[in-house]
């Protein structure tokens, strides 16, 4: 007993000293490794309860699917949640938006998500336009942003073939009044202008005028392609890069290359473009008479 007991001791010596024959080598390499057996280290995965979007084509609308999944906290997060959304529905009664769309990135600029999806399906207006509204409604609820811009191709998203630009678009998500500054088209800057239609003894209708724009697509498309040649006469991409004095000096040798239309169409761009800054200044100021002379001095 009395052998067993130094024995016990010894032992209790050598781990309490943390003396043993490869600690007095310095060589640890026969020590059992400390480290998860797994590739990867702890923490890695998070939980996150992600909202996502899904047809619902009993109530023929959108649905959440609340999801929780386990996200890398060292990759983007968006870049999983949309993979996790464009994987389907876990549920039954809602569908999906086919296997046919690679998510290529995300890229965040302040407050807008710009998602770009890679495809060869071709979808019906109706279910393209369901798919943009989850995407986006997706982007908002799970990123923290307040609009989401999508990109089918390197493409914006058109509906019904046409090539829409981002004002109404936005317009409609930010809801009310708005001077949207479209500089950076990747961050376009929203500001929420307060109208007080009521006080102002003032009522905002929509008026259905039984009319349709379906034959004048070419006519619209030519506006931005047309501007955009007297741009490119100074080297730029858009007018917004070309001061006014620049062009008004140029005007001669711009209606000789670029014809009368476009020259007309750059005109009336930077005059409306003057006015929509005079409306804002009016709206901010309360001055809601000299808005209204604005509004009648675009026709």
């Amino acid at each position: 007993m009395r052998t067993g007991r130094w024995i016990c001791m010894i032992l209790a010596s050598m781990l309490l000293c943390g003396c043993s024959p490869l600690r007095e080598k310095n060589d640890i390499s026969g020590l059992p490794s400390l480290e998860p057996q797994n590739s990867l280290s702890y923490g890695e995965y998070e939980p996150y309860r992600a909202t996502l979007y899904y047809l619902d084509p009993q109530r023929n609308t959108l649905s959440t699917e609340l999801r929780e999944i386990e996200v890398v906290s060292s990759a983007p997060k968006g870049k999983q949640i949309f993979e996790e959304l464009l994987a389907g529905p876990s549920g039954r009664g809602l569908e999906g938006f086919g296997s046919e769309y690679t998510l290529k990135n995300i890229d965040i600029t302040g407050g807008v998500a710009n998602i770009y999806l890679l495809t060869d399906q071709n979808l019906s207006d109706q279910k393209r336009l369901a798919l943009c509204a989850a995407l986006s409604n997706t982007a908002v609820d799970n990123l923290g942003v307040q609009y989401a811009n999508l990109f089918f191709n390197e493409e914006p998203a058109y509906v019904a073939g046409k090539p829409c630009g981002l004002l109404d678009q936005l317009s409609c998500a930010a809801g009310g009044v708005v001077a949207a500054d479209f500089r950076d088209p990747a961050a376009p800057e929203i500001r929420q202008v307060r109208v007080d239609l009521d006080r102002e003894g003032y009522a905002l209708c929509i008026v259905d005028t039984h009319a349709s724009h379906a034959d004048l697509t070419e006519d619209y498309a030519a506006i931005p392609l047309e501007m955009g040649q007297v741009a490119a006469f100074f080297g730029r991409t858009v007018l917004g890069e070309v001061p006014f004095s620049d062009f008004s000096a140029a005007i001669p040798a711009l209606r000789a290359r670029c014809g009368d239309r476009a020259v007309l169409r750059a005109y009336h761009y930077y005059k409306e473009d003057q006015r929509v800054l005079l409306q804002q200044e009016a709206l901010e100021r309360g001055d809601f008479g000299q808005f209204l002379r604005l509004v009648r001095q675009s026709g």
